[in-house]
């Protein structure tokens, strides 16, 4: 590796460090569809700025900067020539244009195939874009089938969804890990497999160039262990500037079901298959193996839904123990549209940090700790919604003591089994906690928590 490549990814490398992570807020509509739209688009509204790194050397001319300006802008990068192994295959490419779309259904005529060839794994992929004003200027369909498959014997892989031209575009192959990568000739693509976390909770990632011919990246990463998101991120630079992108990669195929090991804080759970879906979602982002048990769910209850006579709402809380000791924790809630499972359910996660979990830094045990936050159940259909304030704590803790942000008491409250639901108006409003304290029975205190999220 050349020195001015170094020093280009190390400077990457520290400015990736100082960049924040963001995550969507979006609600789902069933069980699995709902948590899966949700974590879906947890990159879609990442900054696009990046981090200033000036570090004086002898030799100028062997230094790049990172800055907050845009990226210089790319012709449409779907109108340009097909690239791939079968890019110069004319009679394939011409059948590749009339296969069909299915709900979305742009003019053949408008239709051109961005790239085509075989990926890691065994299959065959084809991307064609096509003129569709309804979900964007430009629609993207991937189709796929077995390597070396003729054009005819594709499928649609996933359900073709707008893109902005000017704007690189990313799939993952849940089952065999391809990864492809589309962006402009010229530009560098850097891929990372999988976040590491510091024991404080902080989030890093390593990048590796994964630039191949014309703009393109085509590598093998791990295929997903469970149903959930992927860990994969990548990000494109031109000139040395970050081109805007979602970073997350679309994921075609799945797994199905989870089966993980779970450890229990607070008695048998009310629900093991959305368990196992909790801790699915919060693990995926990983992309670790986490050992025996792979997580834990720290409580599992019923929260208030909605006077609407739905019944109450589920809630799951669930943490992971990542090498370094830090806790990821996150919370969700779901409940029968209408009080009947057949009409499907409503489900999101329970606070407001946006899909992504909290990250707690290393310390005690994640089953010594205590929980709290607050949980809104919302119905689908007329909008209404109900908030609980939980505490869970470990199980010998019978009392709590709640503060606001200026270290005043908001309010006491018994516990039962280390657990208290209280309703939204207690902790929400004028006087809302930032800190919960508990204590066991002899007075011990089981030292102060903030509220997840604050």
């Amino acid at each position: 590796m050349s020195i001015e490549t170094r020093l280009r990814a190390e400077l990457r490398s520290w400015a990736d460090e100082l960049d924040a992570d963001a995550g969507p807020d979006v609600t789902a509509a069933s069980l699995t569809d709902l948590h899966h739209r949700r974590l879906r688009h947890r990159a879609a509204l990442l900054a696009t700025a990046v981090v200033v790194v000036l570090v004086a050397v002898t030799v100028p001319s062997v230094l790049g900067r990172l800055d907050h300006r845009s990226a210089p802008a790319a012709p449409s990068l779907y109108d340009l020539p097909t690239r791939g192994p079968l890019a110069h295959d004319g009679a394939f490419l011409a059948a590749a244009v009339h296969l069909p779309w299915e709900d979305v259904d742009p003019p053949v005529r408008t239709r051109h195939v961005v790239w085509a060839g075989d990926v890691p794994g065994g299959k065959r992929w084809v991307l064609v874009a096509g003129e569709d004003t309804e979900i964007g200027s430009v629609a993207l369909a991937l189709f796929s089938g077995l390597a070396g498959a003729p054009a005819d014997r594709l499928s649609l892989a996933s359900t073709p969804n707008g893109h902005p031209v000017d704007q690189p575009f990313a799939v993952q192959d849940a089952e065999t890990g391809a990864l492809l990568v589309v962006s402009a000739p010229g530009d560098t693509i850097e891929v990372s497999e999988r976040p590491a976390y510091e024991a404080d909770g902080t989030e890093r990632r390593t990048w590796d160039e994964a630039t191949g011919a014309d703009g393109i990246a085509l590598v093998q990463v791990d295929r997903l262990r469970v149903p959930g998101t992927t860990p994969v991120q990548y990000r494109v630079f031109r000139d040395r500037m970050e081109v805007p992108s979602t970073r997350g990669p679309d994921v075609v195929g799945g797994v199905e079901e989870a089966d993980l090991a779970l450890a229990t804080v607070h008695g048998p759970l009310l629900d093991e298959g959305e368990a196992q879906r909790s801790a699915a979602w919060l693990l995926s982002p990983l992309g670790l193996d986490q050992g025996e048990p792979d997580a834990t769910v720290v409580w599992q209850g019923h929260v208030p839904g909605p006077d609407d006579g739905g019944g109450p709402a589920t809630a799951t809380v669930v943490t992971a123990t990542v090498p370094g000791g830090a806790v990821l924790v996150d919370a969700w809630w779901t409940r029968p549209r209408d009080g009947d499972l057949v009409n499907g359910s409503d489900g999101s996660t329970c606070g407001d940090w946006a899909g992504s979990a909290v990250a707690l830094p290393a310390g005690r045990p994640a089953a010594e700790r205590t929980y709290a936050f607050s949980c809104t159940v919302v119905d689908s259909g007329s909008g209404a919604g109900a908030t609980a304030f939980v505490i869970a704590a470990p199980p010998e803790a019978v009392h709590a003591r709640l503060y606001g942000a200026g270290g005043d008491v908001v309010a006491e409250v018994d516990l039962t089994d280390g657990v208290a639901v209280l309703p939204g108006t207690e902790t929400v409003g004028q006087r809302p906690a930032f800190a919960v304290e508990v204590f066991t029975a002899d007075g011990t205190s089981l030292l102060r928590t903030p509220v997840l999220g604050d």
